[in-house]
């Protein structure tokens, strides 16, 4: 999955966060633009961490592999792809920021403390 193909949050559910009528088109292009920009920089700092939720098992239980890691697929061999409930938020207030606290952004290339907060403790750190 690439970059600009990444959406932990899809246009509909954007819009009803926003409170922007579902059927108003006028700047779904421009929303669309901001689920792939705020998705990129989420996943940026999540490093290795996936956004997605482990495979459950019968009791709700992420399945965990021989390494004791949780399963990121279903018992049918397909890919979990639903979104964590913490990337979805971190992703609709970053939109939210840059839609209308743009200047809170860009300082030094971090996330606003408020985003960062809600994804540290999925994150990988990545050591360059």
């Amino acid at each position: 999955m690439t970059a600009q193909t990444i959406q932990y949050v899809t246009l509909d559910e954007l819009k009803n966060e926003l409170g922007i009528p579902v059927d108003f088109v006028g700047e779904d292009e421009r929303l669309t633009n901001n689920i792939y920009q705020a998705s990129a920089m989420v996943k940026n700092y999540l490093g290795n961490k996936s956004a997605y939720m482990a495979a459950l098992d019968i009791d709700d239980e992420p399945e965990l592999d021989s390494n004791f890691e949780p399963i990121l697929e279903s018992w049918t061999g397909e890919p979990v792809t639903q979104v964590r409930h913490e990337v979805r938020l971190a992703t609709i207030l970053l939109i939210r920021i840059m839609r209308f606290d743009p200047m809170s952004l860009g300082k030094g290339g971090y996330l606003p403390d408020a985003v960062a907060a809600i994804l540290y403790p999925l994150r990988d750190p990545q050591l360059k």
